[in-house]
């Protein structure tokens, strides 16, 4: 469930809402809350089960279809929202990101996921049959990221940081461990290797985002609210494809 927006006029409490500027680093909190155990995007027991090297092939050819909504087809757009909060010259910056990213084969998502699906066993009809009816959990996962994106440049900001750091934090571990424990070759873990890469570059950015957007007690909270919505998507996306497994 998405939270009532608290900056429209039946909430005239934002009025009143407290605008001095944080003298705190205000990534400290969004980052704790991230670091508990319960928040960690590799916490739910589907992907404990993938990181232990106890999922069965069906259960990786499973969730490698049902995620490619996340990164393929009019849905790998949805991020893209967070441009229109924020200030010119950081949405520039992220949209130079994204497109690099799309327009160089080595490193595009969308192929480089395909790719990973099809190793898995996946052929291409449900691949194009998942992109025109994704899971409604996927597909709530994805739009409410975009919704929160769209509201506001704080939110946007956190909600970025916390998805375009954990998934990738996560990927790099599913990445090692296709490799190590399910012999999964290496062209099939392009896309994994690309998430890893660019992990460190994108937690930097983010970041310098969260301070400068999130820059007061009241934006802060909204930010870290808006992150742990989208976190509890994740979780109901985790929990709905183990129950698809049996």
């Amino acid at each position: 469930m998405i939270s009532p927006d608290p900056q429209s006029s039946a909430f005239p409490e934002w009025e009143a809402a407290d605008r001095t500027v944080l003298t705190d680093d205000p990534l400290a909190l969004l980052a704790a809350d991230l670091a508990a155990p319960e928040n960690q995007y590799a916490a739910p027991v589907l992907w404990q089960r993938v990181l232990a090297g106890e999922a069965s092939p069906a259960l990786i050819r499973l969730w490698a279809v049902q995620l490619y909504p996340l990164v393929g087809g009019r849905w790998s757009n949805a991020l893209f929202a967070k441009i229109s909060n924020l200030a010119f010259a950081d949405g520039r910056e992220v949209f130079r990101r994204l497109y690099e990213r799309t327009r160089d084969p080595a490193r595009h998502p969308e192929t480089l996921w395909r790719r990973f699906a099809q190793a898995a066993g996946a052929d291409d009809a449900e691949l194009e049959a998942v992109l025109r009816e994704p899971l409604i959990e996927a597909r709530g996962f994805i739009e409410q990221a975009r919704w929160f994106c769209h509201r506001s440049g704080h939110e946007a900001a956190a909600v970025s940081y916390a998805v375009e750091t954990q998934l990738p934090a996560l990927w790099e571990q599913v990445g090692a461990v296709l490799r190590a424990r399910y012999a999964f070759p290496p062209e099939a873990l392009a896309f994994f290797d690309a998430e890893a890469a660019q992990l460190a570059e994108n937690r930097a950015f983010l970041a310098e985002l969260v301070r400068r957007y999130c820059d007061t007690g009241w934006k802060l909270y909204l930010g870290r609210r808006a992150a742990r919505e989208v976190n509890w998507s994740w979780q109901a996306l985790a929990e709905r494809l183990l129950t698809l497994a049996g």
